[in-house]
């Protein structure tokens, strides 16, 4: 269980973790794990890379695993708990008020909307 990752090799992207993991578990309970990680980057394409070698347990993005997880080559560790990170689970697109006006802004704002809501497309 959650518990038993701080026995593990864990990886951290730098920019998210606090060397502590927030997961909720599948009965809504929270955990904070207290991680020493083995290895901390900025780089998600760096985390996955050292993840896929073996070095240990990374939170990787759905995006980047989901695809790995069916092909075989990563393993969903305690699939039934919900990740928390500073980033959250939202998508941003950052513009100026008077840009939302601008017909080129408002297609690529309701393409994201269509494309990720309610489900992305990576979580199935």
């Amino acid at each position: 269980g959650a518990a038993d990752l701080p026995v593990h090799q864990t990886l951290s992207f730098l920019l998210t973790d606090d060397n502590h993991w927030h997961l909720t578990g599948p009965d809504g309970q929270d955990h904070v794990i207290p991680v020493t990680s083995r290895v901390r980057t900025n780089s998600t394409d760096c985390l996955l890379d050292i993840t896929l070698a073996g070095q240990g347990i990374a939170i990787l993005p759905l995006y980047l695993a989901a695809p790995l997880i069916a092909a075989g080559q990563l393993r969903a560790v305690l699939p039934g708990y919900d990740v928390h990170t500073r980033f959250g689970r939202q998508l941003y697109a950052c513009y100026t008020p008077s840009r939302v006006r601008v017909p080129k802004v408002r297609v690529l704002l309701d393409a994201l909307i269509e494309r990720f809501e309610p489900v992305p497309p990576w979580a199935g």
